[in-house]
């Protein structure tokens, strides 16, 4: 899927701008979310599992409400889900014909130190 992108900023009144969030409210639960900006539309179709993320802020005489929802498509998880399939798959061919790495151990160099031995509670 492309990516398609509207971005709407206006100023509104308390009134207009519960109305849209109301709107807003309507296509999530309908299951369809038209946002247009001039000549320039994107419909989205929020299914399963919404996340949201809401961040509010004041500062020196202005105040901030952010409102983020986001949700996978079908499709998305769909494509998700094969591609796992088919790396788990690949990964299990790649280990089936590799032989199992030899594990090398180095006998300590000529100039290392003794290992510490832990003291003995029966020298005593």
């Amino acid at each position: 899927m492309g990516k398609h992108k509207v971005s709407i900023k206006k100023t509104l009144t308390p009134e207009q701008a519960a109305a849209y969030m109301k709107k807003l409210a309507e296509g999530l639960l309908d299951g369809k979310l038209v946002v247009e900006e001039e000549d320039r539309s994107v419909t989205l179709a929020p299914c399963g599992e919404i996340n949201i993320e809401a961040k509010a802020k004041t500062k020196r005489g202005k105040q901030k409400f952010k409102l983020e929802l986001t949700w996978a498509t079908p499709e998305e998880s769909e494509e998700e889900t094969a591609l796992a399939v088919k790396e788990a798959s690949d990964l299990a061919e790649k280990a089936q014909a590799a032989p199992p790495a030899e594990k090398k151990v180095s006998p300590p160099a000529k100039d290392a130190p003794a290992p510490l031995s832990e003291p003995d509670d029966e020298k005593e």
